[in-house]
Parts: structure tokens; C-alpha cells; sequence
């Protein structure tokens, strides 16, 4: 069987990863403070489950004040639309030959988010940092990714250090630029 890795976050799903900071006042994620930032990666790492992660963000400074609600709203707000043209391309991929897999640095709550924008992401398996413990270009990750499915025929994500460092583990990487692109370098290792 042939796999694609697939990032989520700007392939699948677009996010505005600023879009929580400027309703809560912050110039940028450098204005996040410590705490915040090691909150964040713990529940993206699985260490801490999402309602430990909602109760401790509400004790932050930055946080104080809002509810439970609030905050989830705000954690949400990362997640926009549905890439134009990806929802066709995932559900035509196995009529292809190629089973998609997403592999993503992503929190359960964004998860769930992304299937409630995208539902037919549930029918794919996928590598998460939430699982793995590590956020990609961790070996960690692509050994996770190996172990269970082999060398991905192809890899994509949208960010260009993410492509490096899946080149320096010998997979075949390209940055996503559109759906329309991807099905043409699909199309190349069918």
C-alpha cells in the first residue's frame, strides 16, 4: 500500500495562529509568556489532557478572568475554513492508489476542530505530536510515521523547515502550495 503524509494545519485546515493572541490584546505568539508557551506544548504533546489544559490556562495572568467558554473560543479561533480544493483531494486519493495520513504537530481540541470544519479527515489514520510526544522535524515523528506505515511515496506541509528536515530523513517532500499542485505530484509517484 502506498502512503501520503499530510500536515493538517494551512494543507487541510487554514489557520491564523494570531487570531487568539490580537483578541487577547497580544502584539504576537513572542508576547505569549513562558508559561503559556510550556502549557501549549504540553497538550500538543499529549502530557496534559484538555480539561488540565483549559483549568491551567485560566489560572495564567494573561487569562484571568475568562471563562472556560472564552477560552475554548479563543483556542478555536486558530482554526479556519477548509483549504479550498483538499476535501476532493483526500476522498479521491485511495481511488488513486495512495492512502493519505495526516502527520501534524496539533492538540486533540484542534483536532476535533478540524473534523468538525473537514468530517471526511475522520476516515484517515494519521501521526499526531499529541500521541508521539514530540513536534515534527523530531525523529521521534518521522520513526513514528515509519514504523507504522514505511517511507511516505510523498509528504507535504506548508512549512519549509518542516520539508527540510523530512529531506534529511530521505522522504520525498514538497511544500504545499495548493490542492491543485499536490494532486499533480500525487499524480508523479502513482
Amino acid at each position: 500500500m502506498k502512503y501520503a503524509a499530510i500536515d493538517i494545519g494551512n494543507v487541510c485546515i487554514a489557520i491564523d495562529k494570531t487570531a487568539p493572541l490580537r483578541a487577547m490584546g497580544l502584539p504576537d505568539a513572542t508576547s505569549l509568556s513562558a508559561e503559556m508557551t510550556e502549557l501549549i506544548r504540553q497538550f500538543e504533546f499529549g502530557i496534559i489532557r484538555e480539561n488540565e489544559f483549559f483549568q491551567l490556562l485560566s489560572e495564567i495572568p494573561d487569562c484571568k478572568g475568562l471563562s472556560r467558554n472564552k477560552l475554548m473560543s479563543l483556542y478555536d479561533s486558530i482554526l479556519l475554513a477548509p483549504v479550498p480544493g483538499m476535501k476532493e483531494l483526500l476522498t479521491e486519493m485511495p481511488e488513486l492508489g495512495i492512502t493519505p495520513v495526516f502527520f501534524s504537530d496539533i492538540s486533540t481540541f484542534h483536532l476535533a476542530g478540524s473534523y468538525k470544519r473537514m468530517p471526511e479527515m475522520r476516515l484517515f489514520e494519521g501521526i499526531f505530536s499529541f500521541k508521539c510526544g514530540a513536534y515534527k522535524p523530531s525523529k521521534i515523528m518521522f520513526d513514528a510515521f515509519e514504523q507504522k506505515y514505511g517511507k511516505p511515496v510523498i509528504y507535504t506541509d506548508d512549512r519549509a523547515e518542516l520539508i527540510a528536515g523530512a529531506i534529511a530523513n530521505n522522504w520525498n517532500a514538497h511544500r504545499f502550495i495548493s490542492a491543485d499542485i499536490l494532486r499533480e505530484q500525487i499524480l508523479q509517484v502513482i
